[in-house]
């Protein structure tokens, strides 16, 4: 099968997020399969290509040009599309209504290109507001290309106060993608899209909900949803191979992890015993990921045993940044990075 696997980023090329990581694991896990999977991404002013393939222009609220270049990740062929006037920035994110635009115009650009490559899919795989438009723009070129849209992360809509569709090159005939006075990205990718997934059973439950569904629930209460559990790069995730740890082990020779876990230990200041549980955590600090009640658990935890916690936090709300630091701060065998 020949898919299209769109994406505003993925690794090692552009990474922000987990959204990356899966766009590198799944793509390359589909073609260990015998699928025909490709990457359509933005080309970002750091990235270079390969290989030009084409330059496509098409009407975007005037006149507009991509140029097509080829490149790979992990065998897994990747499209870049350029322009520098939306790409042309040092961020993959930089928020606010230029954002929504930004990757408006990266929606329209793969719906053209999907219809004038040599490479024709079969299916095309959209993920998260970023690329929800292409369904709607496939659909308004009467395209029957079918499509699947992943919801990762349903708070993030790209909806910004004020956008019209004229902002983001949509007809007045595709008004039902609005939402509350301005155009939500997110809603079209739920209406238009052939089917809806998401990365657990759980969460395609949740989000048809009021209380999770983020505004959008009674548009999701409407659809199947289909629950798919994010897998795991095995290629990546092995300690025999892992160039970041301090020291390599397996199942031959199991020594390491016990020495990794000590120099952790001794890197961040936290007491090295190798009969104390080290209990980890790595995410988002964001209210989102049910850090409340895991900040509610830990100092309860390590007052009643021996053990350690270690948190790695990406970035998050100040406020619930703090909260987490008035909470590990009553516990003296915590870290928060």
């Amino acid at each position: 099968m020949r898919i299209l696997f769109v994406t505003p980023e993925v690794y090692p090329l552009a990474k922000v997020g987990g959204l990356g990581d899966v766009a590198c694991a799944l793509p390359k896990a589909l073609r260990k399969l015998g699928e025909d999977v490709r990457i359509a991404l933005p080309k970002y002013e750091w990235i270079r290509g390969k290989e030009k393939v084409a330059d496509i222009g098409f009407d975007f609220n005037g006149y507009k040009k991509i140029s097509v270049e080829l490149t790979s990740v992990d065998g897994v062929p990747v499209y870049l599309l350029g322009n520098d006037e939306f790409f042309g920035g040092k961020v993959v994110y930089q928020g606010g209504k230029e954002e929504t635009i930004k990757f408006a115009f990266f929606s329209k650009a793969v719906a053209e290109l999907v219809r004038r490559l040599d490479f024709r899919p079969e299916v095309v795989h959209c993920n998260d507001w970023h690329n929800a438009l292409v369904q709607l723009h496939l659909r308004l070129l009467q395209d029957k290309t079918p499509t699947v849209f992943t919801i990762h992360n349903l708070k993030y809509q790209g909806a910004r106060r004020g956008l019209t569709l004229s902002d983001v090159g949509v007809p007045k005939t595709a008004s039902d993608v609005s939402e509350k006075g301005s155009v939500n990205p997110m809603k079209a990718g739920i209406l238009y899209s052939d089917i809806v997934s998401t990365v657990s059973k759980m969460y395609a439950k949740e989000i048809t909900t009021k209380t999770y569904g983020e505004g959008l629930h009674k548009y999701l209460g409407k659809r199947e949803i289909h629950g798919i559990v994010n897998g795991v790069d095995y290629d990546v995730w092995d300690p025999e191979k892992d160039q970041h740890i301090y020291r390599k082990y397996g199942l031959d020779e199991p020594d390491g992890k016990a020495e990794n876990k000590s120099r952790l230990l001794e890197e961040i200041g936290l007491p090295q015993d190798q009969e104390t549980p080290l209990l980890g955590m790595v995410s988002r600090v964001d209210p989102h990921k049910g850090l409340n009640l895991i900040a509610e658990a830990v100092p309860r935890i390590l007052s009643r045993t021996e053990a350690c916690f270690v948190m790695l936090g990406g970035p998050g709300s100040q406020n619930t940044r703090e909260l987490w630091r008035r909470c590990l701060g009553k516990a003296t065998r915590s870290k928060l990075f």
